[in-house]
């Protein structure tokens, strides 16, 4: 419980800041803090998984949840690092005034979560089958129903739709390609809005990685 409680505070701390034009930029200094040290207890609880690498057969899917977690830990750490050159208050004094300005790091720092929303909806999607189980037993769902799966495939299809309509209206695209981007529509809505739309985009890309899954299982 106190795993599941801590992976969906990270969750919900990282759409908070994402979404730092709606905040004061020392609360996301400090909150990027925060955040970083909840994933170092993350992966500290998870260490087994770490002792677990050398051992048991490598398929397709263990080598992709492998690549999904190093490019994660190498985003985390862009976004961290960079985030702590451009400081305008936590790390401001102890950071030369070249790198403050640097527009390829602040760039980094802009455009890499862009990419973790694409991981870390990979991530989610392929821990999805023990996430879902948990949920509908906490809800006593019947899913053997005919309901329920219908539910289900209504649901994720929402996703997929919300999570196109999300990329066009965040430039995607633009994003991951590290583009210098002032404002873009999802920006011009409301806070709300904007972090439903991050949550569509991650959603989108947890059905993708959830689909490959059930397809190298079959």
């Amino acid at each position: 419980m106190k795993r599941l409680s801590l992976n969906v505070a990270i969750w919900m701390a990282f759409l908070l800041l994402m979404s730092f034009q709606y905040l004061p930029k020392i609360l996301h200094e400090i909150g990027g803090i925060i955040w970083i040290l909840a994933i170092l207890l993350h992966l500290f609880w998870n260490r087994k998984w770490f002792k677990a690498l050398l051992q048991g057969k490598w398929t397709v899917l263990r080598s992709l949840t492998m690549l999904v977690n190093i490019l994660l830990v190498i985003s985390s750490l862009t976004v961290l690092l960079s985030g702590i050159c451009i400081s305008n208050h936590v790390f401001k004094d102890m950071i030369p005034l070249s790198m403050q300005r640097n527009i390829i790091i602040h760039q980094l720092h802009v455009s890499f979560p862009y990419w973790m929303i694409l991981l870390l909806g990979f991530h989610i999607g392929l821990h999805w089958q023990g996430l879902w189980q948990r949920f509908i037993k906490a809800l006593q769902w019947n899913s053997h129903s005919m309901t329920y799966h219908i539910g289900c495939s209504c649901f994720m299809l929402l996703l997929c739709i919300g999570g196109i309509y999300g990329s066009i209206m965040n430039r995607i695209g633009d994003r991951l390609q590290l583009k210098h981007i002032f404002a873009t529509a999802a920006t011009q809505t409301s806070w709300g809005i904007f972090i439903l739309l991050l949550i569509s985009i991650m959603g989108l890309y947890a059905v993708v990685a959830y689909t490959l899954q059930r397809k190298a299982k079959d």
